[in-house]
């Protein structure tokens, strides 16, 4: 059920440490708005992790829906610059 998918995604450990020693760029793209995760937590992780992020500031959740635009000229910076 979607309540069971929720939970599953809530109560996942955490992959910070794995992603502390990644050899890749990271990058996040975070809804201002997203009822799930709070975009001040979803900075700090990001800023944690010596990523990158744009926020969306009208966006929610779903922000490659809701702010499909620049939901991609997110995504194509992000891809210009590795």
């Amino acid at each position: 059920t979607m309540i069971k998918s929720l939970e599953a995604m809530r109560d996942r450990p955490s992959m910070i440490d794995t992603l502390k020693n990644r050899d890749f760029k990271l990058h996040y793209i975070i809804g201002r708005y997203d009822p799930l995760f709070a975009a001040s937590e979803l900075i700090a992780q990001a800023e944690t992790l010596h990523a990158g992020y744009d926020v969306l500031e009208l966006s929610g959740h779903m922000g490659y829906i809701e702010e499909k635009e620049r939901s991609l000229a997110c995504i194509a910076a992000f891809i210009e610059s590795v």
